[in-house]
């Protein structure tokens, strides 16, 4: 198993190659963690 922080850092490295800032970032993983969460309330709604 790979750390976790390998994926991490080449993540940002990734983003950065595309251009992204910090706060794109950042604005891209609350919007994942937000879509995230609302997939689990809406799968434990249909149960």
């Amino acid at each position: 198993m790979a750390p976790s922080s390998d994926s991490t850092t080449q993540g940002l490295a990734k983003s950065r190659l595309n251009g992204l800032s910090k706060n794109d970032e950042l604005m891209l993983l609350c919007i994942s963690l937000i879509l995230e969460n609302m997939l689990r309330l809406n799968s434990l709604n249909l149960k």
